[in-house]
């Protein structure tokens, strides 16, 4: 999965329009559906999406599934519940229900392939058109197409709490591979100011 995206649209933002519905997740669901989220959202702008259809597209799932309905446009709710049709879900259980990061997966599958048939429309007027139904542009739904002809991957790239808990111990391990000894050195100083200015700050005057 491209992060990178992260560092042009914001962390903040994306995490800030997926946080509502995370809230109302245990920990196992929330960390799943972020997952799933971010791997679509990544892979799109990866490919060419813009920042704001990016942007556009976390804010409806985060609002969707936090309850926020009357937050979200009407050009995104048209395409959050195509996509729910199309992939054989009830776009009004998923509201109700709740989802988890098979059902989402499912949603973003589907959400891709329905944009990259529009962008398949040899009339590009079309086209252009479908594509201002949704507040995309058609580079934004090229991206679209791009993605789905490489689909499979995303769609099986799946995660779970004890993979990213393995995955962090692995990191852990390899700090002195990584790093090197200047570089482990260098850490351990800064950690040691740190430490010393919070514990100064923290420590009562008298």
């Amino acid at each position: 999965m491209d992060s990178s995206y992260l560092s042009k649209v914001g962390t903040s933002n994306i995490s800030g329009d997926l946080f509502e519905a995370m809230s109302q997740m245990d920990a196992a669901s929330a960390q799943s559906f972020n997952f799933t989220v971010q791997k679509w959202l990544g892979s799109l702008y990866s490919l060419g999406m813009s920042q704001s259809a990016v942007s556009q597209i976390a804010q409806a799932v985060g609002q969707a599934y936090s309850g926020d309905v009357t937050g979200l446009s009407g050009q995104m709710q048209s395409l959050l519940a195509m996509s729910a049709s199309r992939s054989g879900q009830s776009y009004a259980d998923l509201l109700t229900k709740g989802i988890d990061g098979s059902d989402i997966n499912l949603l973003m599958k589907s959400m891709v392939e329905y944009l990259a048939e529009i962008a398949s429309d040899t009339n590009h007027v079309v086209e252009t058109q479908y594509g201002q139904v949704f507040g995309m542009s058609v580079s934004d739904l090229r991206a679209a197409a791009n993605l789905a002809r490489q689909i499979a991957p995303v769609v099986n790239l799946s995660t779970s709490t004890s993979a990213m808990l393995g995955q962090t111990q692995s990191m852990i391990e390899t700090i002195p591979e990584r790093l090197g000894y200047s570089g482990m050195l260098s850490n351990l100083k800064e950690n040691f100011l740190y430490t010393t200015a919070a514990n100064i700050v923290s420590s009562p005057i008298g």
